[in-house]
């Protein structure tokens, strides 16, 4: 099961991305697509590694709408649940959707608080999933009978969530200072 996770996710987050970015990084195809779409687009405004971290920051405020309806926010190895996770998971979207904005409007501000999101959001979950087991946040979330059996049977495979997420964490604020220099550019021709 984890062997076919990490097999399904290279190929979906690691050589698919990297087929078409070589594909569409050719000479010839920028040609093609400035010659059939010459007008400036929306996108360029914002260098592509900063609105490929917008488009993160996106992903992750949908993901809090969605988790909303759960009302579930697990944090510092607490689950808050009901009506405070709800609220505590709008708050993080909103935050999330600001990150957005910020970030493709190249404000250094919303750099700084990326990095702050980023550093205690991961600190957090790798505290609270090597602290709780699955099963608390599965029963918060309203989960019994069947349906928790099988989710369960996968906890063993989640073990590593909390090691990961701290990976990812560390990966994600070292992109972000990569993409400082396209911040401190923008706040300099300001």
């Amino acid at each position: 099961m984890v062997v076919f996770g990490l097999l399904f996710g290279g190929m979906v987050y690691v050589v698919i991305p990297g087929v078409l970015t070589f594909f569409h990084s050719r000479p010839s195809v920028r040609r093609t697509l400035a010659a059939r779409d010459p007008q400036p687009a929306w996108t360029d405004a914002c260098p592509l590694p900063v609105l490929g971290m917008a488009a993160f920051f996106i992903m992750g405020a949908l993901g809090c709408l969605s988790g909303a309806v759960m009302g579930v926010f697990p944090a510092f190895g607490v689950i808050l649940s009901g009506w405070a996770g709800s609220l505590v998971m709008l708050a993080s979207g909103s935050l999330l959707a600001w990150l957005a904005w910020g970030f493709y409007r190249l404000r250094m501000q919303a750099w700084w608080a990326g990095l702050g999101w980023i550093l205690v959001s991961g600190i957090s979950t790798t505290y609270t999933f090597t602290q709780i087991g699955m099963d608390a946040l599965y029963a918060k979330m309203g989960m019994s009978g069947e349906t928790l059996n099988l989710m369960l049977r996968m906890a063993p495979a989640m073990k590593f969530l909390g090691w990961s997420s701290a990976a990812v964490a560390a990966i994600t604020a070292a992109y972000l200072f990569y993409l400082l220099r396209f911040f401190q550019r923008a706040t300099k021709a300001a």
